[in-house]
């Protein structure tokens, strides 16, 4: 018997947010979607920066995490590894891709699994975090999942999504044109992107 489309996306969202869980020890409550943030290849808002290229450090409740980011043609290959202190349940080196998109004056990275890390019927989520390089820190600030499921629930804010009905949580589903226009309108929101959700690594 076929799964409702509900559970479907249950089974699969709670499989993405599984390949993703070791990220979120950065800190916040990440924004889940379907969707990329650039429009392919030829995406004049995709850029490549190689000052973030390198291994970076953050400690967690004290477990040290070391993030490890190297070049991939125009993306990122981010090797996410615990170390000394770190507990069972978050002992596990992790691996995604991440593409840098630049929108006005602000970055952002487009991160989502290893396809080896996502089960053979779950899609590739991805999660959208602006990034800020300077002064030898890596900072990411996630755009803030509660906030944007509030709004979007009160019809504050609209973008296209699954979820939201109640039985599971809300992933966007916008096309790059619509979230692109959504950042532009919300990168200086204090509420979309919390001070106190953003996660810094020191370079090592």
């Amino acid at each position: 018997m076929p799964l409702p489309h509900a559970r479907i996306h249950t089974v699969r969202s709670a499989a993405m947010i599984v390949a993703l869980f070791p990220i979120l020890m950065m800190s916040g409550c990440w924004t889940f979607s379907i969707q990329p943030l650039f429009d392919g290849a030829s995406d004049p808002d995709l850029i490549f920066d190689q000052s973030q290229v390198g291994s970076w450090g953050r400690v967690v409740d004290g477990c040290n995490l070391t993030l490890t980011i190297q070049a991939n043609a125009r993306a990122y290959d981010m090797t996410l590894a615990p170390g000394q202190g770190c507990k069972d349940d978050e002992n596990k080196t992790t691996h995604y891709l991440a593409y840098l998109v630049k929108l006005d004056t602000h970055r952002y990275l487009d991160i989502s699994p290893k396809q080896t890390d996502v089960c053979d019927l779950c899609f590739p989520a991805h999660t959208f975090a602006q990034l800020s390089l300077e002064n030898n820190t890596f900072s990411v600030t996630p755009l803030d999942g509660d906030w944007l499921d509030k709004e979007i629930k009160e019809k504050k804010i609209v973008l296209t999504h699954v979820g939201g009905d109640g039985e599971v949580d809300i992933t966007l589903n916008a096309l790059p044109a619509e979230m692109k226009a959504f950042l532009r309108k919300y990168a200086e929101d204090a509420d979309a992107f919390k001070a106190s959700q953003r996660s810094v690594f020191t370079r090592k």
